[in-house]
């Protein structure tokens, strides 16, 4: 059992070599900052909910990487009904 994938595709199914883009960043701010996150992210996140995590961890000197990552968790882990310990 498990999923079948069709004809022409063949394993690895997901490639490592990334796509990286680049462009300039102008009117940039002393305490901007930009949030990269997985579709993983932003399927229990909003573009607000994680600025204002972002903007409360580095107040209170927190690592703001970890909060998004422990908010995402505790959100789907929420919507399944797993406790998280």
């Amino acid at each position: 059992p498990g999923r079948v994938v069709p004809e022409p595709y063949k394993p690895p199914y997901i490639r490592s070599a990334p796509q990286i883009t680049r462009r300039p960043l102008s009117s940039v701010s002393e305490g901007d900052f930009l949030v990269l996150a997985t579709d993983g992210v932003w399927d229990y996140l909003s573009d607000q909910n994680a600025v204002d995590l972002v903007n409360r961890a580095r107040r209170n000197g927190e690592n703001a990487a970890e909060a998004v990552v422990e908010a995402t968790l505790e959100l789907a882990a929420a919507r399944f009904g797993i406790a998280r310990e």
